[in-house]
């Protein structure tokens, strides 16, 4: 049985902005269509009309705001000009991407995350607020950010996404994801297990049994 041909990412995106588009315009002819019934002057239940009339206004937000989340991560095409961006123009942009994802987890008004979008970027051109950002873990950059904006990060779902684990695994790692990167501490065998007596009359710590002693052979009471 032949498998269907997979379509192309772009092909798929474009599909599904078609459909939003679609709903979209649907849901302007329902509003559209309640307020010609409010002006026509004609008795009609106004509280049903208002509630319906909320409900339409806020699908159609809802789809406009998926349709910009969409575009906003579409990759960009390659430029000719791409190859002269810098290092530190590619790390300005990663932390700008990360923070859109974190003011679209908190934010459901388009306005809004477009400003607080637009105020994010603003702070990462001002080297004098947050310092130069290849010489600071990524995850720093975002925290200052989010704190500047007023948000608060999903650490823990952040500490799941690429760039974290990257930086995590670097060793040199911000203070957001530094619990992340910490060890487990290891469990105490007792309360009397502090310290015990090793080889050679050491001292060994942390709960760490001594050695066994090879000089001497156990005695074996019959």
């Amino acid at each position: 049985m032949t498998e269907p041909a997979a379509i192309p990412s772009d092909t798929r995106l474009d599909r599904q902005l078609a459909l939003l588009d679609r709903l979209a315009e649907i849901g302007l002819e329902i509003a559209e269509a309640i307020g010609a019934q409010a002006r026509s002057g004609e008795p009609f239940d106004a509280q049903a009309a208002a509630m319906a009339y909320a409900r339409v206004a806020r699908a159609v937000r809802q789809t406009v705001m998926l349709q910009s989340r969409l575009i906003a991560d579409r990759p960009a095409p390659l430029k000719e000009t791409d190859h002269c961006l810098t290092p530190e123009d590619h790390a300005k942009d990663r932390v700008a991407r990360i923070v859109h994802r974190v003011i679209a987890a908190e934010h459901d008004d388009e306005d809004r995350i477009e400003r607080l979008q637009d105020e994010a970027i603003e702070r990462l051109q001002d080297e004098d607020i947050h310092g130069a950002v290849l010489t600071r873990p990524m995850s720093e950059m975002v925290a200052d950010i989010c704190q500047d904006l007023g948000l608060d990060p999903d650490w823990t779902r952040l500490a799941r996404e690429c760039w974290a684990v990257e930086e995590i695994a670097s060793g040199d790692v911000g203070e957001p994801l530094a619990a992340f990167a910490r060890p487990p501490p290891f469990a105490q065998s007792g309360t009397h297990a502090l310290e015990a007596d090793g080889l050679n009359g050491q001292s060994v710590g942390g709960g760490v049994p001594p050695p066994l002693r090879l000089d001497k052979a156990p005695s074996v009471t019959s």
